[in-house]
């Protein structure tokens, strides 16, 4: 297959709206996979600090 659309990406923290359907052209420097057409994965880091995680959605359209 082929990528027909840049993936897009909706970010709420701490309730308050933050990145509202930004388009991600390609793939970030850190991630650890090439781009492809297939979907990919959501790693989030945390830079060997504390860090709690909750409430987190992934909605495919």
């Amino acid at each position: 297959g082929k990528k027909t659309a840049n993936a897009r990406i909706t970010v709420r923290h701490n309730g308050v709206l933050i990145h509202d359907n930004v388009e991600l052209p390609k793939r970030t420097t850190a991630s650890p996979l090439a781009e492809g057409p297939e979907p990919g994965f959501l790693h989030l880091q945390d830079h060997s600090n504390p860090l709690r995680f909750r409430n987190i959605w992934v909605v495919k359209k």
